[in-house]
């Protein structure tokens, strides 16, 4: 929620254009980033026999990150002197780290999942949220009250990169601590051969997580490719932007469904070793819940869409009323995936 109230805000102030650069800085990272982080959370989840220490998914997920990097930042300088801006540069390269700095966390997500201590991965989440609101409610309209004679592209950069610095400093000394403790004091040092192992063991979910992403990317390049360089304006930038902050309210049902399902991962997968009736009683709860939310929230867009888009983002995103409508369906039968 503090995201979404974020990009209401970068909305109100910056615009369309200059939110669709972020979101572009987001579609080029996370086919990079999801691939290569190999679904290792999950896999460290679900390996109830132990068969690698977490030192060795920690190795894992950072030299994933670190693969993923070296494959973003050619595409980041492209479009930056594509753009001849280094501010939408720099929106896209926050964006990027954005991504990156969130996965750095995730694998140690996973040590608070399996021990079922998810009232530290809310707080985790709670405290990234926070530093994001408070970085653009600090940044943003106050570049705007003074006028900014550059608009509010830098504004928007500034923002993205003190939350995303906030963010690693959040992982470094409120997850790695935690996540470690118990977990890696009593692991025998990490060797390159496991750490290879598993790797080719989570190979076949990192390809499906990068299927399941480029859905999700894919279009959102297409969209930002649509630029007619005769007009000032940046179209593609600004279509991106309208359909990136109306998807992301969209993404309420599916934020409900991936906590619901975060808490039971771990008892499906000890349920289905030791109870197969246990486990699919669970599973047929969690997708009738799926099913009764997805309505739910079509329903309420259906009715309130327009006058909420016109709310929180103002008429301009509201006159896309009727696509944002159908975004809503189609999230609405995401949910059971």
């Amino acid at each position: 929620m503090c995201r979404f109230a974020a990009i209401a805000i970068g909305a109100k102030y910056a615009g369309a254009e200059t939110l669709g650069h972020f979101w572009l800085g987001l579609a080029i990272s996370a086919p990079f980033v999801l691939f290569f982080a190999l679904e290792s959370r999950a896999v460290y989840v679900s390996d109830a026999r132990g068969a690698f220490p977490f030192a060795t998914y920690r190795a894992l997920r950072t030299s994933g990150l670190f693969a993923a990097t070296l494959c973003i930042i050619p595409f980041v300088l492209w479009h930056a002197v594509n753009n001849g801006d280094w501010w939408v540069g720099l929106i896209i390269a926050g964006a990027c780290a954005d991504k990156i700095a969130l996965h750095l966390a995730d694998i140690d997500w996973g040590v608070y999942q399996k021990r079922e201590r998810l009232d530290l991965m809310a707080w985790s989440n709670a405290i990234r949220g926070a530093a994001m609101l408070a970085a653009f409610l600090a940044v943003i309209p106050l570049a705007y009250w003074m006028g900014a004679s550059q608009g509010l592209k830098p504004a928007v950069a500034i923002a993205v990169w003190v939350y995303v610095i906030a963010w690693i400093a959040i992982w470094q000394f409120y997850d790695r601590p935690r996540a470690e403790m118990g977990e890696m004091r009593s692991s025998a040092p990490t060797r390159a051969a496991d750490v290879w192992r598993l790797a080719v063991q989570a190979f076949p979910l990192g390809v499906v997580a990068l299927i399941v992403t480029l859905c999700d990317s894919a279009p959102r390049w297409i969209i930002e490719a649509q630029d007619d360089p005769a007009t000032p304006v940046d179209e593609g930038a600004a279509a991106l932007g309208y359909f990136g902050s109306m998807e992301i309210i969209t993404r309420i049902g599916t934020l409900v469904i991936v906590q619901v399902g975060t808490a039971a991962g771990h008892r499906l997968s000890t349920l289905y070793q030791s109870d197969i009736a246990a486990f699919s009683r669970l599973a047929w709860r969690l997708a009738g819940l799926a099913i009764a939310l997805g309505g739910a929230t079509f329903l309420a867009f259906a009715l309130i869409g327009k006058w909420f888009l016109n709310l929180v983002y103002g008429p301009d995103f509201a006159a896309f009323s009727d696509q944002f409508i159908v975004l809503a369906a189609g999230h609405s039968m995401v949910l059971l995936a």
